[in-house]
């Protein structure tokens, strides 16, 4: 039996990616976009480490609509993106030093093997897109390769619809019934996205391009959710009214509503806990459905990290209030030039020219003072100091502007973290201070994201998801050549393995998942005050173990 289509053997450089291609939640505007999502969501340079050890075989042939300039590949594109970036070296340099280096590590790696990869291969031509889906559903969305996430399914089926298709034509198709609305209506969503580009930043089209369609689904199930978003949809899952465009629905929305489409998708990303299909809200809990509502419309009381959804409030000329201004980070260029006091002020220093102190100047003596102070037996210890227990006088910092910030939050913990003895005062203190434990493991992810170590990709922004963040790190630290490093360097942990035995006793992703979360968005009741003090130890340590990881990878 032949193939029902014509197979040709054509060059690498003739094929082009198909910028609506599925994996992606948004269109790409040009071939580079594509390649570069593609590298970073879609493990390109793992399949390219298989395909350079096993060689390239065409047991699976790319399918391709041929157009007057050569061929767009429809099926295979994880592939063809390999394959055109070990043909042409100079591709994987124009996405940034981090991909550069990634990629020169792998080709030197596997240099003899670069040269059997082909430059032309064969593919599978049809003249017509319609005629190629059957193909591409029955492998990634029945059976199959690698099954396509519902989200990349949805926009399958959706970009029919564009195409001229009809809900019966699909459902006849591919022999779908009541999820094909579903998808439809997740499908709407993203091409809703990608209609309001010029409208959102890159990162609020980033944000609600990563909404998942079954929360998506769930919150619009609540008549208020849809009266707030003022997004409306057929029982098949096409905007309404029937025959409403993506492009339509997108000019219907007011900026007010744009506000509410970000920070619902913030719920749902971000959210404590996250607005998915087991948020209490769906449960019938008033109070949840309350904040829920409370959040979309005002911004009163998030329980979700208030950054994004400022900026995205100061991108639609809204007026914020003192309360929702986000956390600010001290700027390291604070003028020497204070006003002179006024009689009667205060002789406590100003808040600049505090952080204009020498812990920025020369922050290394600064915090070995602080350390040394705050380990002298006496009037702090363990149970009555934050963050102490692992650290030692003799620490050095990483003194780069990356880490600026971290290490001055770290000397504010060592100056100020010590703990009345008396119940109420003691409990007022951790109302005050337990909040810079989210802020410690937020500064330390973005000093990593920002220090441009090789092989360290942190899989969620740095001010979002910390527990993932954080897990993520720890199992970079937690190398042994690394912890072998910090020994030697510093002796006072007593070797390896009462390192690596301190080490795995921490528990960074509680600390980070846990009691950062709470401490930032929720009551205290539930935290005692050893909680706290062992969670700050935990984040204490993790900044000093991300600052030598630093200078350990970047040496």
């Amino acid at each position: 039996m032949g193939y029902p289509l014509d197979i040709k053997t054509v060059a690498v450089t003739e094929l082009s990616l198909d910028l609506r291609n599925y994996r992606m939640p948004i269109h790409a505007t040009d071939e580079n976009e594509a390649i570069l999502y593609l590298i970073q969501n879609e493990k390109v340079f793992e399949l390219a480490s298989e395909i350079l050890k096993a060689g390239y075989l065409d047991n699976e042939i790319p399918l391709v609509t041929s157009t007057d300039t050569g061929y767009t590949v429809l099926e295979g594109n994880r592939r063809v993106t390999v394959l055109k970036l070990l043909n042409n070296p100079a591709l994987a340099h124009r996405f940034g030093d981090k991909i550069a280096t990634q990629y020169d590590r792998l080709v030197t790696k596997y240099k003899s093997e670069l040269a059997d990869i082909p430059s032309h291969i064969r593919v599978m031509v049809s003249e017509s897109a319609d005629e190629l889906q059957p193909h591409i559903a029955r492998l990634h969305t029945q059976t199959a390769k690698k099954q396509w996430s519902t989200e990349q399914q949805a926009q399958f089926y959706y970009v029919q619809i564009e195409s001229g298709s009809t809900v019966a034509d699909l459902k006849s198709r591919y022999n779908l019934k009541s999820r094909l609305n579903r998808l439809l209506q997740a499908g709407s969503f993203f091409a809703l996205v990608d209609a309001l580009r010029g409208r959102l930043t890159e990162e609020e089209v980033k944000l609600l391009a990563s909404v998942k369609a079954s929360p998506l689904e769930y919150a619009l199930r609540l008549e208020e959710i849809r009266q707030l978003t003022g997004l409306k949809f057929t029982k098949e899952g096409l905007f309404a009214p029937c025959g409403t465009t993506p492009k339509e629905m997108a000019d219907r929305l007011t900026d007010d509503q744009l506000v509410i489409l970000v920070r619902l998708a913030q719920l749902m990303k971000e959210g404590e806990p996250p607005l998915n299909t087991r948020h209490p809200i769906h449960k019938g809990d008033e109070k949840a459905r309350s904040e829920v509502l409370s959040f979309l419309s005002n911004g009163d009381t998030p329980p979700i990290n208030k950054e994004q959804d400022q900026g995205h409030q100061d991108n639609c000329a809204k007026k914020s209030s003192p309360e929702s201004e986000p956390f600010s980070r001290p700027k390291s260029e604070t003028s020497n030039n204070h006003s002179p006091k006024s009689p009667g002020e205060s002789s406590q220093p100003s808040v600049d020219a505090t952080l204009d102190s020498d812990v920025f100047k020369n922050g290394n003596i600064s915090l070995k003072n602080a350390l040394r102070k705050n380990l002298k037996d006496g009037s702090h210890n363990d149970d009555n100091q934050l963050g102490v227990k692992y650290v030692h006088p003799t620490f050095t910092i990483n003194e780069s502007v990356e880490f600026e910030h971290v290490n001055g939050l770290l000397y504010g913990v060592f100056t100020y973290g010590n703990l009345p003895a008396n119940q109420t005062n003691r409990r007022a203190k951790l109302y005050l201070i337990t909040p810079a434990l989210r802020s410690l493991f937020e500064l330390t992810l973005s000093a990593l994201d920002l220090s441009n170590i090789p092989d360290m990709k942190l899989p969620s922004r740095p001010h979002s998801n910390h527990k993932q963040n954080v897990d993520y790190v720890v199992e970079k630290l937690s190398d042994n050549s690394f912890l072998t490093y910090v020994s030697k360097q510093f002796p006072e942990f007593g070797g390896y393995k009462k390192l690596k035995s301190t080490f795995d006793a921490c528990n960074f992703s509680e600390a980070a998942g846990t009691y950062g979360n709470l401490a930032a968005h929720a009551s205290y009741q539930n935290l005692t005050g050893q909680h706290v003090i062992s969670a700050f130890n935990a984040a204490v340590l993790f900044a000093f173990l991300s600052q030598w990881y630093a200078d350990y990878k970047t040496k």
